[in-house]
């Protein structure tokens, strides 16, 4: 390097020298001090030319190892993505295969390079929750990668490329960039033990609902005065007792809404109704519940300024799940609460939805719960809770009967300060809703029609039977048999009534 110097420094000095006779050469007188400019301007241009090529150099280099980084990070993912269990396909813009995974290949029996470029709609066949083929531009995948949203479903069935088999499956496809994603997995034997358990629980609940209804019957005959004489300690074990008796036949009734709402078989009847009004009936109801917990029960619309006029709150839903629903929200809402706390219930709205509202003072939950309240089963661990009775169904239920009636549930709350549980439903407008009661009494009233023909032309037989059965003279020996069908009360629990007339265990059985 000092070589290279002492030569560069040399050949500037004869250059210096040589500048004054060039310029004598070509008939131009250059002084010393120009020389110097010159030869300045000519080691600059040397130094800036060496440190540009070292530049260059430098970036080859690295931009060999980005190149090298590149092809390692490329190799990498497609390590990862091969070694997932579950099937991805990434697909581009316009929603034909980039990359399939060897479990994708495997699950829908395409080959890699038959693949890729290929549609998604070619390669996934998939069937909807009627099991019939999608219609043109129904297609949940195609819809994701044209609006950039995400979807998500355990609904659909996959068909198989060779034995056109179909396979449920858990669908997901998330946008990402310009691509698309989708994940997806078999989930047949989920399904199938779902299915069990769910046989189980119905085949349990139904065998348990019986026995336990005839145990609740004798235990309110022996707490009944009018049918049997016991001592003031024995009639609170028997309280107690019939307390528990209660308690199972409300879980039965849950286990067997659970099953029928994992099948599917709760009918959904939708009628219009004003919701403010509805809602006002239940908070009514549920007075005397209120006011043995000794708490506030405010029901919001009837404080409000008196001078504001309440608009009509219309809406289109099953009259019997959002009132089972509402009711829910309400006991909750009294049995988690504090002693001195408060209660209110509201119903608003906007332009799309009507909100019914539900705030507790109460012992609200903590943040790590907030999430989990809606599964099945859940109940939150704490020393607050622990005392309380429940099935951890309740909120489940009610989530499920929200979806049912195209509604929406959530929670915020405050671990030890209070809970405001949500419901929201479409809002119809005041001529939708006119327009729906005038054709429901319509065919109301085309079906009174028929059934009024269909019975004068119907004989009820004859003799002293038909006569008294004509006549509603058949009468009862036993008080009538109170069968409740909601789950919020249990399913077919016997209430002894407070009259003379004594029901009889044998008769207590539950009308399926």
């Amino acid at each position: 390097m000092i070589i290279g110097g002492v030569i560069a420094l040399g050949s500037k000095v004869v250059f210096l020298l040589l500048v004054p006779w060039i310029g004598e050469f070509i008939g131009v007188t250059i002084s010393v001090t120009e020389s110097l400019f010159i030869v300045a301007i000519v080691i600059l241009a040397g130094v800036a030319g060496w440190m540009i090529g070292r530049g260059m150099g430098g970036s080859t280099k690295t931009t060999r190892k980005a190149g090298r980084g590149g092809v390692e990070s490329a190799l990498r993912s497609e390590a990862v993505v091969d070694s997932i269990s579950d099937g991805i396909i990434v697909l581009d813009g316009d929603g034909n295969v980039t990359l399939i995974n060897p479990a994708a290949i495997e699950l829908i029996g395409w080959g890699k390079e038959d693949a890729v470029g290929l549609s998604i709609q070619s390669v996934l066949v998939l069937m909807n929750e009627a099991n019939m083929p999608f219609e043109e531009g129904e297609n949940p995948i195609l819809q994701t990668v044209k609006m950039k949203t995400p979807y998500e479903s355990r609904n659909l069935t996959l068909v198989t490329k060779v034995t056109h088999k179909n396979i449920p499956i858990a669908l997901s496809v998330s946008p990402a960039g310009e691509n698309s994603v989708v994940t997806f997995r078999d989930i047949e034997r989920e399904v199938s033990e779902g299915q069990e358990r769910s046989d189980f629980i119905s085949t349990a609940s139904h065998e348990m609902r019986t026995p336990v209804a005839s145990i609740e019957g004798y235990l309110g005959l022996a707490l009944n005065p009018q049918t049997a004489t016991i001592d003031e300690r024995a009639r609170q074990y028997l309280a107690r007792a019939h307390e528990s008796s209660q308690h199972l036949g409300r879980l039965f009734a849950d286990l067997l809404d659970v099953t029928r709402l994992d099948d599917q078989r709760i009918k959904v009847r939708m009628e219009p109704i004003e919701t403010l009004g509805f809602v006002r009936n239940i908070y009514e109801a549920m007075k005397p519940a209120v006011k043995e917990k000794g708490l506030q029960y405010v029901f919001r619309p009837d404080v409000r300024n008196e001078k504001v006029i309440s608009p009509a709150y219309y809406s289109q839903t099953d009259v019997v799940l959002l009132r089972e629903v509402v009711s829910n929200l309400i006991e909750n809402a009294i049995k988690y609460n504090r002693e001195g706390g408060s209660i209110e219930v509201d119903v608003s709205g906007n332009e799309n939805n009507v909100t019914i509202s539900v705030v507790d003072t109460g012992i609200g939950i903590p943040p790590e719960d907030v999430a989990h309240v809606f599964q099945k089963f859940y109940r939150v661990d704490s020393t607050d809770t622990r005392e309380i009775g429940g099935t951890g169904l309740g909120l489940y239920i009610s989530r499920q009967r929200v979806e049912n009636i195209n509604g929406k549930i959530w929670v915020e709350s405050e671990y030890q300060k209070g809970s405001t549980f949500f419901v929201s439903i479409p809002r119809l407008s005041g001529n939708m809703y006119e327009m729906i009661l005038k054709e429901k009494g319509s065919n109301n009233a085309a079906n009174e029609q028929k059934t009024e023909e269909r019975t004068n032309t119907t004989t009820v037989g004859t003799g002293a039977y038909a006569t008294m059965a004509n006549h509603g003279a058949l009468q009862s020996n036993y008080a009538p048999i109170n069968e409740r069908s909601d789950s919020n009360n249990g399913v077919g629990m016997i209430h002894p009534q407070n009259t003379t007339s004594v029901i009889s265990p044998e008769q207590q059985g539950v009308a399926e």
